[in-house]
């Protein structure tokens, strides 16, 4: 469940398999996806259920609200013979504003880097409570691949600086780096912090 929607009086929204699901325009349930942020074709999709109709809307901007509201523009003019697209792109713009967050700030670019260890010292699985296993495997390039869970989701991890890496976890967002960082004794890895999963402090895993 999700806060109420302004647009429908109040009703509850939901969320559930990638769907927004909301009450607007008069009573009519409605489903309502968007994406695609950071590719350069932020995108919309709204379908009506119970009146057979929808729209995608398809734009090549930032995610502002504009696809957004021009979808609930023209469903409240199909519902209603009225619409206020301006209104509408009111309330998205307010919505939408700072959809991204703030990236991580890694400080510049290190010019020195200090070196990494060989790859074998961070080779190996990770795991606590809350993550799960986290396993890293060695390529010949320096880089480390990164696999997260059950369903072995892969992140390569580039060397930023000493035992620190670097990688883009989600990819719609690939400039928005997270870090995942070692803590070595005697050569060896004993534990990794993964700053994507640290928001509440339990992004340290253990090597086990």
């Amino acid at each position: 469940s999700r806060p109420p929607n302004p647009p429908d009086g109040g009703q509850p929204g939901l969320y559930a398999l990638g769907w927004g699901i909301n009450t607007e325009f008069g009573g009519l349930v409605n489903w309502a996806h968007s994406g695609a942020f950071s590719t350069g074709a932020n995108t919309t999709v709204k379908l009506v259920p119970a009146e057979g109709f929808g729209i995608v809307v398809l734009t090549n901007g930032a995610p502002v609200g504009v696809p957004e509201a021009i979808a609930d523009a023209y469903l409240e003019y199909l519902v209603t013979g009225e619409e206020d697209a301006d209104g509408w792109y009111e309330l998205w713009s307010t919505r939408m504003g700072g959809v991204y967050g703030e990236p991580l700030d890694l400080g510049p670019e290190p010019t020195d880097p200090a070196a990494a260890a060989a790859g074998e010292a961070y080779e190996g699985t990770y795991a606590n409570d809350y993550v799960g296993e986290v396993t890293i495997t060695a390529n010949d390039d320096g880089t480390l691949e990164m696999a997260i869970g059950p369903a072995g989701i892969t992140y390569t991890l580039e060397h930023w600086d000493g035992d620190t890496f670097v990688y883009a976890h989600s990819p719609e967002l690939p400039d928005f780096l997270e870090t995942a960082v070692f803590e070595l004794t005697d050569g060896q890895a004993t534990s990794l912090t993964l700053s994507a999963m640290d928001g509440a402090g339990l992004g340290t895993l253990d090597r086990v």
